[in-house]
């Protein structure tokens, strides 16, 4: 017997043109303006930063997927009606991150659907409800028909309030700086100096700067950790010629993995005639950091657990990441594998806000990868921030299950009917 499906215990449809706030201007933020205001929604874009700047960040380096999975006959629908001209390339061609910022997503941003509605180097600082406080959730329905009240923090206007029916948090994830310390806490002293650390990747567009190049060449540069940011780093590293034939590499990596950071060294980098300028040390953490003017002192736990102390060039702040938000902090995402600030709530929420209800008749589907516990707050799904063909296509779909809710209608989708007018 099959399970039946499973509801949701608010009415989830609205019609447009009510007001949608997305949150985060990446691919994923940009699709779902473009997807909103083709069904008539208002739409305000936020970033922190500018559109597509992560993409950007990939620069030279190619993209695990084509074009085909990348793309969407709709984004592509929309630059043609405003170029005048199809310039999709063929399915099958595969882009750098430069060439789909350049190429596809900042030219989508700046299309007249959605160039008014976007508002860059913009922090949603806070998310609320207008008339119900974070803990007070009785009424689903009632909850459900009362705006949001947001707060902004723009470098433009300074800090201001705007409301909306619903909010789409686009965000893959906010970057912070991890912990370099045992255990993976901060380190004394890392707080304060977290500003200062190395945070650009080798391959990263700024270091087409002769300038920022010079910054690294013939320096030491420590780095912390065993996981796959680390090993990405030394990749790069040694893949940025301009950098790795004078600069030398400490990774300290610890006790228990060593071993397998030096396979995985010599599996990966055996070829590159620069594997050598990467020295692997035993340790568990950094303890201290001081910086001076031209220099940094660290003292690590070694493996043997004494003090050791080294003086560098540069010390490497890896990013990790996790959401804010006064909302956000409180929900319980019905997806796995998203972390987030705080726990969720124990005050009076419910056991979840999806229930199984005979007199419901609002089929969540399949878009219970969106939908939270907080009603007509939604977000999509993080399986996409390494911009894979199966993360991407899954949140794309995404969006179409999103919207065919929002719409009352489960046949509802955008990017058939617009791959069907476009052939």
């Amino acid at each position: 017997m099959m399970n039946e499906p499973e509801k949701i215990a608010w009415d989830a449809e609205v019609e447009p043109p009510a007001t949608i706030a997305v949150i985060g201007a990446g691919p994923l933020g940009i699709e779902t303006s473009i997807y909103a205001r083709f069904l008539g929604y208002d739409v305000m874009l936020y970033d922190i930063g500018r559109p597509a700047r992560y993409v950007k960040r990939w620069h030279e380096r190619l993209l695990p997927a084509c074009v085909q999975d990348l793309t969407t006959p709709l984004g592509w629908a929309a630059l043609a009606s405003q170029r005048g001209e199809d310039l999709q390339p063929p399915a099958d061609t595969r882009w750098t991150g430069k060439q789909w910022e350049e190429e596809y997503l900042t030219p989508l941003a700046k299309t007249d659907l959605i160039y008014e509605s976007v508002f860059f180097n913009t922090r949603v600082a806070e998310v609320g409800r207008l008339s119900f406080r974070t803990d007070e959730c009785d009424d689903f329905q009632s909850r459900c028909n009362d705006e949001f009240f947001l707060t902004l923090q723009s470098q433009l206007r300074g800090e201001y309030n705007t409301r909306a029916d619903i909010v789409i948090d686009c965000r893959s994830a906010r970057q912070t700086i991890a912990g370099l310390g045992v255990g993976g806490m901060k380190a004394i002293g890392q707080t304060a100096l977290d500003g200062d650390l190395l945070t650009d990747w080798p391959l990263d567009f700024i270091f087409d700067d002769q300038t920022r190049r010079d910054a690294l060449i013939d320096k030491k540069i420590f780095l912390v950790g065993d996981g796959g940011q680390s090993q990405r780093f030394a990749l790069e590293f040694v893949s940025a010629k301009w950098l790795s034939e004078t600069a030398k590499l400490y990774w300290l990596v610890r006790p228990s993995k060593s071993g397998e950071t030096q396979t995985w060294i010599e599996d990966n980098l055996r070829t590159n005639s620069t594997a050598a300028s990467v020295q692997v040390i035993n340790g568990w953490g950094l303890t201290k950091l001081r910086r001076s003017e031209s220099s940094w002192l660290l003292e690590f736990l070694s493996g043997d657990e004494s003090l050791v102390e080294m003086i560098v060039d540069h010390v490497v702040g890896l990013a990790s990441e996790r959401y804010d938000g006064s909302i956000t902090k409180s929900l319980h995402l019905n997806r796995d594998g998203d972390q987030y600030d705080s726990p969720r709530s124990t005050k009076t929420w419910p056991e979840s806000s999806v229930a199984s209800n005979a007199d419901n008749q609002f089929d969540l589907g399949n878009t219970c990868r969106s939908t939270t516990d907080e009603p007509h707050y939604f977000c999509l799904p993080s399986s996409a921030k390494n911009f894979g063909p199966e993360g991407m296509q899954y949140a794309y779909s995404a969006i179409t299950d999103l919207f065919a809710l929002l719409g009352g209608r489960s046949n509802l989708d955008l990017y058939k009917i617009t791959a069907a007018a476009r052939q």
